[in-house]
């Protein structure tokens, strides 16, 4: 038992501040690393977003501002496709959440239904779960 923990402080004392990194820069990374918590992501100063080229025959026949106007909306048009894609996620799973939030709601409204077909459950937006408190469910044997 001590062998084992002279090896972790051994361990500890030879470790760096910095995250480990593969000698493969382009290595994908697992979302999850066995662990509850998630990678961290690139900052988005990092992310390089760049607009392909315009149509050759276009571009000779625009002049310079429309150029500079066509680039410019090209690039924001890819910044903001950058900046909304972890947001397009996140709504995304917010949607989900509601609907398994709703469906869950109304199974354990019909399952009560069962056992008392007067019984239906308070629809609060309030309520932080959806499972009924057990001074409310028609019979306390769940």
């Amino acid at each position: 038992m001590q062998q084992q923990i002279i090896a972790l402080q051994a361990q500890l004392q030879g470790a760096t501040d910095t995250p480990m990194q593969s000698a493969d820069d382009t290595a994908t990374l697992p979302l999850l690393n066995g662990y509850s918590t998630p990678i961290p992501l690139p900052r988005m100063a990092y992310l390089d977003c760049k607009a392909p080229a315009t149509i050759l025959t276009a571009v000779r026949a625009i002049n310079k501002s429309q150029r500079y106007e066509d680039n410019s909306l090209k690039q924001l048009q890819y910044q903001l496709s950058a900046v909304y894609c972890p947001l397009e996620i996140l709504s995304h799973e917010l949607v989900i959440y509601e609907a398994y939030a709703y469906i869950t709601y109304s199974c354990n409204n019909s399952a009560l239904r069962v056992i008392n077909p007067s019984f239906t459950l308070k629809s609060g937006k309030d309520d932080a779960n959806n499972t009924p408190p057990l001074d409310e469910s028609p019979n306390n044997t769940f």
